[in-house]
């Protein structure tokens, strides 16, 4: 995927990238060739991670080339359609990896139905209410956002406190509003 080439000789994702707007990216995020959860929607969601957030070379690639098909042609889909599905998606992490913040590996495993959604849901300590911490792999040029922003603040033991740490950024185009941190719940 990533550097390969096609048949042609180019590579299918810039080509994607080039011509393609962030409305019909993120329809082919919500146009699932399988139902949320499926087994090839994570594994393909980690190769993605693994390329583009810890940069560990052409992950996609490999998926693609040592995918089991036999899940493809049970779930009634064609591996052409599913390889052409993969280059937008592909196409749309590229983008958001290199800058343009439309959507992270952890919003694309919520879509999907692989990960919980960071909802305020609360679990009980004890007599004191704690929201769950989540993490969220964002994409790089996120990062000079979240440094900006304090991550911890000093609190005296004793009451519960809760403070908010940072408030939600919105990515371009308003496609989802992404925390760059919870609240901390001091005891």
């Amino acid at each position: 995927m990533g550097g390969a080439g096609s048949k042609n000789g180019g590579d299918p994702v810039k080509s994607i990238m080039r011509r393609a707007d962030v409305d019909q990216l993120m329809r082919a995020v919500r146009d699932l060739p399988f139902s949320k959860g499926h087994h090839v929607l994570r594994e393909f969601v980690d190769a993605l991670e693994s390329e583009y957030a810890f940069g560990r070379g052409p992950m996609v690639g490999r998926f693609l080339e040592q995918m089991d098909t036999s899940a493809l042609s049970s779930a009634g889909v064609s591996v052409g359609d599913f390889v052409e599905w993969t280059q937008w998606i592909e196409a749309l992490v590229r983008v958001s990896y290199e800058g343009k913040n439309y959507i992270s590996i952890s919003e694309l495993r919520v879509q999907w139905g692989l990960a919980q959604a960071a909802t305020p849901s609360s679990y009980s300590c004890g007599s004191t209410v704690v929201a769950p911490a989540y993490a969220t792999a964002y994409p790089a040029a996120q990062a000079h956002l979240a440094s900006a922003t304090p991550i911890a603040v000093a609190q005296p033991v004793g009451a519960p406190v809760a403070t908010a740490v940072a408030s939600p950024v919105s990515t371009p185009y308003g496609y989802g509003t992404t925390p760059v941190a919870q609240p901390v719940y001091y005891s």
